[in-house]
């Protein structure tokens, strides 16, 4: 076996261990691999050499010491020599106290339970006196400590989620681990299911206020975990059943209506047709042509005797004679005339009233259209903050980005999360937070313009659209409500409570689809909050 063989064998078992390659590290590995391999190097037996060189009860003392190389010979003579200086002996032990209580310090402020212990007993210890018996007993304690403790443990639990080096030290870990747990604070799967129960638990056809739902929704929003509870999925069976009883009430009366208004119809229908049949002057329209047709007959008579008389007074007495029954005759037609048009003024009367109901039924139908859209509107709005919903949003939103991808319209969105909402909660009661939800909402509105687009989108989280305006004049808007956020005194039961929001806003052109877009924002409004919360973050940056 050569040096360089063994040189090698080095190397590989250095990296195997994933230990540091110093000159101390190389040196003792080194002649470990030289020995197992029965290589005799000088160099490695030097230590044994200068050790057999000492005084006999130094020689035994060092052999105790188990020492492997220079720097621990080294130590070991100053050491030995400092103890031979008895001028120095106080004042080296004072240092050491003094070093020993500096180190414990130290390891008091580890976040381990049991290194914070221990350093508290032994701190104390040296505190209030110690003697070398204590010495013993603590630095017992301290070595089975070290036994049972195993940082690796806590390496292996980790290296399940992150890829950590045997070499990563607390810090390089952390900055390996705060990037997952980061992703973690986005909407998780248990989350969204969340979100699809109560989809899935509020009525479709009518608005029903109910605080009890209000408050189940914003206690699983908080801990979605919850909803593997046996009870919370009992209340949340009920809440389905009541939404299906709900649904099925609300439907049940849109079709009793449609129905009234079409049996409504039908019978005016009915009603009128029946009078148009009886009023049916066909016949009488027939008897009056064959009576004009006749009158015509008689008329032709009149003129022949007329023609023919020999002398006037003949003639005019002729035609006094034909003339007085043809006057009857004409007095029939115009009766019969008359009361044709008595019964056309009579249908066209019936048909101006169908007419005027029909116009009447056309208002009812145009307001049960209107009733059915506001209760259909009103589905879509939050009942705590009367914004509209999730749902309302993304039914704005896919008009929005349809605008967009038809004509380039460019326009941004932002959300809007309260600062510290869960402490608010947690220290003023639901109450307190329903309040300032709804002041804060109607804070909000009063900055929003027509045209845009502004929802509860979350408990605490508010998301705003801007199809209307430029990204520099909507970043500004969200400004101005802040300072108005900011000097406003939210008060419940006459305490004073803070409140900011962090936002943050980004602009459409930017990313290639809605969804991309949102979660842009989400991210922004946690870097805001990262920064100090009450900040606005944006993309792109303004100021």
């Amino acid at each position: 076996m050569s040096i360089s063989d063994i040189t090698k064998k080095t190397l590989k078992t250095i990296t195997v261990k994933g230990e540091s390659i110093t000159p101390l590290i190389f040196f003792e590995t080194f002649c470990r691999e030289a020995k197992r391999d029965k290589v005799i190097i000088e160099d490695c037996e030097l230590i044994n050499t200068y050790i057999k060189k000492l005084d006999k009860d130094f020689k035994s003392e060092a052999k105790k010491y188990n020492i492997h190389n220079i720097q621990e010979f080294l130590s070991y003579l100053v050491s030995t020599l400092n103890r031979m200086n008895q001028n120095n002996l106080a004042q080296r032990h004072h240092a050491l106290l003094e070093l020993t209580q500096k180190i414990v310090e130290v390891v008091a402020k580890i976040d381990n339970n049991d290194f914070q212990n221990l350093a508290g007993r032994t701190n104390a210890m040296l505190e209030r006196g110690h003697t070398a018996t204590n010495l013993n007993s603590i630095k017992k304690e301290w070595s089975k400590f070290s036994l049972n403790y195993r940082p690796d443990r806590n390496r292996e639990k980790l290296s399940q989620f992150v890829p950590i080096d045997v070499h990563d030290d607390l810090d390089k870990i952390v900055d390996k681990v705060v990037p997952i747990l980061e992703e973690s604070k986005k909407p998780k799967a248990n989350q969204k299911i969340v979100e699809l129960i109560f989809n899935a638990v509020t009525p479709s056809l009518k608005l029903i206020e109910d605080q009890s739902t209000e408050k189940l929704y914003r206690n699983l929003r908080a801990d979605p975990e919850k909803i593997f509870d046996p009870k919370i999925q009992k209340q949340l069976d009920e809440l389905y059943n009541k939404r299906l009883d709900i649904d099925r009430k609300a439907e049940k009366e849109n079709i009793d209506k449609v129905s009234n208004l079409v049996n409504d119809l039908t019978e005016t229908i009915q009603k009128e047709q029946k009078k148009i049949e009886e009023n049916d002057f066909t016949k009488d329209i027939q008897e009056l042509e064959d009576d004009l047709n006749h009158a015509d007959e008689v008329q032709t008579e009149i003129k022949k005797k007329k023609s023919s008389s020999d002398n006037f007074d003949n003639s005019q007495t002729n035609i006094e004679k034909h003339q007085k029954p043809s006057n009857s005759f004409f007095n029939l037609i115009g009766s019969k005339v008359k009361n044709l048009v008595s019964k056309s003024s009579s249908m066209f009367d019936s048909l101006k009233n169908s007419k005027k109901f029909i116009s009447e039924f056309q208002e009812k139908i145009e307001k049960f259209e209107n009733d059915l859209k506001n209760e259909r509107a009103n589905i879509d709005r939050d009942i705590l903050t009367n914004l509209k919903n999730k749902k309302g949003f993304e039914h704005d939103i896919e008009e929005i980005e349809l605008e967009y991808q038809q004509t380039n319209n460019n326009y941004s969105i932002a959300v809007i999360d309260i600062d510290n909402f869960r402490n608010i909660v947690e220290t003023y009661g639901n109450d307190a937070g329903d309040l300032i939800l709804k002041y804060f909402s109607k804070i909000l509105k009063e900055y929003i313009g027509i045209g845009d687009s502004i929802a509860r989108y979350g408990n605490d989280r508010f998301i705003v659209s801007f199809p209307e305006k430029s990204f520099s004049e909507s970043f500004k808007v969200i400004e101005k409500f802040q300072d108005k956020v900011q000097h406003t005194k939210f008060v419940y039961k006459k305490e004073r409570v803070i409140v900011t929001f962090s936002a943050g806003i980004a602009d459409r052109v930017a990313f290639e689809n809605f969804n991309e877009l949102l979660d842009k924002a989400n991210q922004l409004v946690l870097q805001a909050k990262e920064q100090g919360k009450n900040q606005i973050c944006s993309l792109p940056r303004e100021n």
